[in-house]
């Protein structure tokens, strides 16, 4: 699947500053560009268009990712990340796991007692459920970096040393 239209942000400046882009098709692009000759292409105007903070965190940023190899390093670990995420199927709580690359999301089910209080207290039992052992001998998908309602949001472990 292909998309047509891809909005992206805080990646692009590893959060450091508000920045936001759209990625279209061709196609999409030419529809939006066929105004008649001098009319502006989108009338509701640019109030951060080009913000000079912004566009030099953004630089970094791409240095950065190219100095240290961070699209190889991500290829690397995104298969053993995968594996280990997905061994949460089927743990208690957990209604879908889901992953690409290293993206990847735990739906919990809601609590019959308190909807939408999953989470929190529960998060760690599930990560607990699978993945590689930490040092206090439990297991962990990744480093939980934060927790939904209904969800956990993962880093991948650190392969490096292997």
């Amino acid at each position: 699947m292909t998309p047509d239209i891809m909005t992206l942000a805080k990646g692009l400046t590893n959060g450091a500053v508000p920045m936001g882009a759209t990625l279209v098709t061709p196609a999409v692009l030419e529809a939006f560009m066929a105004q008649p000759r001098g009319a502006p292409e989108f009338m509701h105007g640019y109030t951060y268009l080009a913000h000079p903070l912004a566009c030099a965190a953004g630089l970094v940023t791409l240095d950065t990712v190219q100095q240290e190899g961070m699209f190889e390093a991500s290829a690397r670990i995104a298969e053993p990340f995968r594996a280990a995420l997905l061994e949460l199927q089927g743990a208690r709580h957990v209604v879908d796991v889901r992953c690409c690359g290293l993206l990847g999301a735990v739906d919990l089910a809601p609590r019959a007692d308190a909807s939408g209080a999953r989470g929190g207290r529960h998060v760690g039992a599930v990560a607990a459920a699978g993945g590689q052992r930490s040092a206090g001998g439990g297991k962990r998908v990744g480093a939980a970096l934060g927790a939904g309602r209904r969800g956990l949001i993962t880093a991948p472990p650190d392969h490096s040393a292997a």
